[in-house]
Order: structure tokens, then C-alpha cells, then sequence
């Protein structure tokens, strides 16, 4: 933990007595990195509730801070979540995958956005990619030490010796780069293998994320023909018939053919982990 406490304070230029937020839940890795690059780099931390809306007027600026893109979400929409976070100098985002409305939101604002590659089998990130600025990219670069590789089924591959990993197989399918950058295109658990087509709902969630105004995802369902096919879950209420309509003609420019929902489903609320 203290390894990779010091790649991340090296990666950030961190040091003795910068300001830096935790308002994640400590029983979490990605909290309890925050205390442990703390106390190793003598950094001045502020601890405040972990929550939705994070923003905390006591706090001063910010050289650093780790969130939820959920977190920063809630943040940008009041003015006064937006100036918290404009007084952070960079922020770290991670858990999840940031939509890209989101991002496009974030790329506004004065502070650097990185958004984190790791699990808690890998003490936090092991690579990073930047959200917003001119170094803005989609493709996850590793930190130094940390070599990468793909399995088989193109699932990412990990060994950092300074970290005690070796060989550590994920779940995510990965596209490598030339410069040994790499981008995530879904999880094997969530794959759709329609007519042989291997769908990753993620990639065809992001190409729906601007068409669609309220929660949704992508499941399957089984077919005779093809095995499995595609299906759009929207949390509303049932739709007018133009909107589906409209929705249908988007879907087929946005989508390719094989990706396009067999069936599209109305929920009035999705239950939630």
C-alpha cells in the first residue's frame, strides 16, 4: 500500500503539507489509499462525510482529491458544487465509468480530471488517463513499473512486481494502443453474443447515452435464431408512440446492425445497488 501511495504522489507531484480531500467511505480501498498516501507523503488531509454532494464550504483549495463520477455529477449541477470543485487542483475519479455528458461537463472546468484504472486487488489505479485539457484522452496510460498484456478472450492482464502482482486476469476486455495505452471495451460477464457478434452493452450504451434523457441499460434476451439480442430497458413511464418512433429512426443511424435493441422495455423505476 505504501508502493503504490508513492506512484500516485510521484504520478500527482504531491507533497509535504498539500491540502487533499477524503469524501469517500474508508472502508473502501480507494479511501484507505487516501489516508495511507496521507500519512506517507505528510500531506494535510480533510476528512468530511462521505455523500452524494460532497461540496464542504469549510474546506480550503484543494491540491488533491479522489470522487465517485457520481459525486462530481451532483457537484456540477449548483453553482456552488461547481466552485468546489473548480478550487481542486486535480481530481481523481474512479469506480465507475464516466458518461459522456458528463465528461463533456467536466472538460469545462479550470481543474485537471483524471479518471483511475484500478480494484482493490491492485491497492487503487494502476493507470490513469486524463478527462479534460489538452492531454485529453480516452486511453488509459499504467503507471511506471506496471506492465500489461491481454489474456485469451482479450481480457486485460496485469503484473506490478512492486506491488505484488503477477499475472492478475480482470474481467474487462481491453484495445491496446501503439504507446501501450489501452482503453476498456466492456466486461466478459456482460457480453451479448448475438448470431456470433460479440455486443458489449457498454459500447452501446455510450452511443446511446445523448439520446436518451433518463436512466436506462442494455440487457438481452434469448432468440432462437441468433442465441441472444439486444434489449433497451428506459426507467419512465411508457412512452408516446412518436417518441418510441423517433428513438427507433435515432437508434438506427446511431447503431450498428446488429446492435440495435430486438425490443425496447419501460420500467417505472430500476431497483439499484
Amino acid at each position: 500500500m505504501e508502493v503504490s501511495a508513492r506512484m500516485t504522489l510521484d504520478f500527482f507531484g504531491l507533497k509535504a503539507g498539500d491540502k487533499v480531500l477524503l469524501c469517500l467511505p474508508v472502508k473502501y480501498i480507494a479511501a484507505k489509499m487516501m489516508v495511507v498516501r496521507a500519512f506517507t507523503g505528510k500531506l494535510d488531509l480533510y476528512c468530511i462525510e462521505p455523500k452524494l454532494n460532497p461540496v464542504n464550504s469549510l474546506t480550503p483549495e484543494l491540491a488533491f482529491a479522489a470522487m465517485t463520477p457520481v459525486q462530481a455529477e451532483k457537484l456540477l449541477e449548483t453553482g456552488e458544487g461547481t466552485g468546489f470543485l473548480s478550487q481542486i487542483g486535480k481530481l481523481l475519479l474512479g469506480g465507475s465509468a464516466i458518461p459522456p455528458i458528463l465528461e463533456g461537463k467536466l472538460s469545462e472546468l479550470p481543474t485537471q480530471v483524471y479518471h483511475s484504472y484500478g480494484m482493490t486487488e491492485t491497492m487503487s489505479h494502476i493507470a490513469v488517463r486524463r478527462v479534460n485539457g489538452r492531454d485529453k484522452s480516452e486511453f488509459f496510460t499504467p503507471l511506471p513499473g506496471v506492465e500489461l498484456s491481454q489474456n485469451s478472450e482479450g481480457c486485460l492482464r496485469i503484473t506490478a512486481l512492486h506491488l505484488g502482482i503477477y499475472n492478475l486476469e480482470t474481467h474487462d476486455v481491453v484495445e491496446f494502443s501503439g504507446d501501450g495505452s489501452f482503453r476498456v471495451l466492456g466486461r466478459t460477464d456482460n457480453v451479448i453474443n448475438s448470431g456470433g457478434v460479440k455486443l458489449f452493452p457498454e459500447q452501446i450504451e455510450q452511443k446511446l447515452s445523448e439520446l436518451i434523457p433518463t436512466g436506462f441499460y442494455i440487457g438481452s434476451q434469448p432468440d432462437k435464431l441468433l442465441g441472444e439480442r439486444p434489449v433497451l430497458y428506459i426507467e419512465s413511464e411508457f412512452w408516446p408512440e412518436s417518441e418510441i418512433v423517433r428513438l427507433k429512426r435515432q437508434m438506427r443511424q446511431q447503431l450498428d446492425k446488429f446492435e440495435i435493441p430486438d425490443q425496447i422495455v419501460f420500467l417505472k423505476a430500476f431497483e439499484r445497488t
